[in-house]
């Protein structure tokens, strides 16, 4: 875990307690007038961490950036003159604005990669074969919508109302329309409480599971249907329940625009083409109630000789084994969310609103994320699941893992949710809020940035940040060796992590001369 000094600031205190405060402002009014009070803190924390962007070329940039980089310049060119431009159409026009218009990509060759970026010709060669595997998964999805297009008779009305009880058949809905935006289809229902715009890629911000925008299911359609749609699509069932993974949106009627201009992100295809928030359903898993046998208890809690209990570790160890797979998943949700936030905003980048205190709300998130762990402890039903198991009283299990389940709250308090300020070394929560705050400045910055009159930079800047941020290991905020932002930093600790402020420019002009 995090060690080693490092000065935190009183703004990102005040922002994450500002954060936990508005959620138990009940007043709607009262609760709008302290988020606008909240957008100020916001901003100060923003100042507090941010780093100019570094605008000077540089030698060959670190591996991770170079393969970023190598993968964002074999994609553009596919969106710009390989996929065909999304389909527009439904039983409703809800009237979002277009996406903006893409430039033209840089095209260079095979030599001058080499070059620029240090990476060999045949590894070139393969990331260009990964593009082109994405690419097919993106057209196989247009097939898809295509098929159930024709199928369902849509745009009509009638039609649009069968598909979307096909779709979603445990949601209480009276005339839902369908409307289709590139591969992507969207489902629109009446909901008295509509959920958040980031709840696109933040499940557990959405009041109601059940109609939450991630909560189609493929499995749950009609084992016939998908049956037809590999037949017609030449693929198998499995792929085909892949596929529809990453197309089916459930929205709100009433706020339908605003989620259509957000996540044109996956509309577009880049979410499929970077592996970056490609399929609705990725982030399900981490809100739902873990299972009795979960949390792999069988690796790291047994019997001894004499029949108790032992743990193969201490109990922030295996907590720490549990947690961190669990807040790198949600790292990378909230990436896909970030960039798509700047993309919708376009070139003219505006000021921040109070929807993006969602994004930036790193207490929620990382409790919602870990609660399920700490609850699966306290479960009877998982005491009376492992006593059979391990053949114990299952007294003496639930006493175990209640005192289990207490020794986890404290280190969470402490090593994964601690506020600035409060712990020796910062916490996991921390060094997130401070690295999303810094990115997502430089990206705004960025999208803002005088283009370099030799070629446009934004559409290419979206991509490599995409790619990086897809591959990047969590470990790298706090593992200095594993920082490509740390060149000689001084201290334990690397410093805050800004990869489109510290490489992109700088790569951009090795590629540019």
């Amino acid at each position: 875990m995090a060690e080693g000094p490092r000065a935190s600031t009183a703004e990102l205190a005040e922002l994450m307690d500002g954060l936990e405060r508005r959620h138990r402002i009940s007043d709607p009014a009262q609760r709008e007038v302290f988020e606008d009070q909240l957008l100020d803190t916001l901003q100060q924390a923003i100042h507090s961490v941010r780093r100019p962007l570094r605008t000077d070329t540089s030698s060959t940039p670190p591996r991770r950036v170079a393969i970023a980089m190598g993968l964002a310049l074999q994609t553009a060119p596919h969106l710009s003159a390989v996929l065909p431009d999304p389909v527009r159409a439904g039983s409703v026009e809800p009237g979002e604005p277009p996406r903006r218009d893409d430039f033209p990509p840089l095209m260079k060759g095979n030599d001058a990669l080499e070059e620029a970026l240090g990476i060999p010709y045949w590894e070139i060669e393969e990331l260009r074969d990964e593009i082109d595997r994405r690419a097919g998964v993106v057209l196989k999805q247009n097939r898809v919508a295509s098929w159930l297009w024709s199928y369902f008779d849509l745009p009509d009305r009638d039609g649009a109302d069968r598909l979307g009880r096909v779709l979603f058949p445990g949601v209480e809905q009276q005339g839902a329309d369908v409307v289709r935006r590139g591969p992507n289809l969207y489902v629109l229902v009446d909901q008295p409480q509509p959920p958040p715009l980031a709840a696109l890629w933040l499940p557990w911000l959405a009041p109601r599971r059940a109609t939450s925008p991630t909560s189609f299911r493929s499995r749950g359609v009609d084992p016939g249907l998908r049956t037809r749609i590999a037949r017609g699509i030449g693929a198998d069932e499995e792929e085909v329940s892949g596929l529809l993974d990453g197309m089916i949106c459930l929205v709100p009627r009433e706020q339908a625009s605003s989620f259509l201009h957000l996540d044109q992100w996956r509309s577009s295809g880049r979410a499929v083409m970077t592996d970056l928030g490609g399929a609705y359903t990725g982030g399900e898993w981490l809100a739902r109630p873990l299972p009795p046998n979960g949390a792999d208890w069988k690796s790291w809690l047994s019997a001894d000789a004499q029949g108790r209990l032992a743990l193969q570790g201490s109990a922030s160890q295996i907590f720490d084994s549990l947690a961190l797979p669990r807040v790198a998943h949600m790292a990378t949700l909230l990436y896909a969310a970030a960039l798509a936030t700047v993309d919708s905003d376009g070139l003219g980048v505006g000021e921040l609103r109070r929807r993006d205190l969602d994004l930036f709300d790193l207490p929620l998130h990382m409790r919602s994320v870990l609660q399920p762990l700490i609850d699966w402890a306290a479960s009877p039903e998982t005491h009376t699941t492992l006593a059979a198991a391990l053949e114990r009283p299952v007294r003496g299990v639930a006493a175990q893992l209640t005192r289990l389940g207490r020794e986890w709250t404290d280190h969470t308090l402490r090593a994964w949710c601690g506020l600035p300020g409060t712990t020796k070394a910062p916490s996991i929560q921390t060094l997130l809020t401070e690295h999303l705050l810094a990115s997502s400045y430089s990206l705004r910055e960025l999208m803002r940035f005088e283009p370099d009159p030799r070629w446009e930079h934004t559409d290419l800047m979206l991509l490599f940040v995409a790619h990086y941020l897809r591959e990047a290991r969590l470990e790298r905020l706090w593992i200095k060796p594993m920082s490509d932002v740390a060149e000689g930093h001084e201290g334990r600790l690397p410093p805050v992590e800004d990869i489109p402020g510290h490489w992109f420019w700088r790569t951009f002009l090795r590629l540019l001369e």
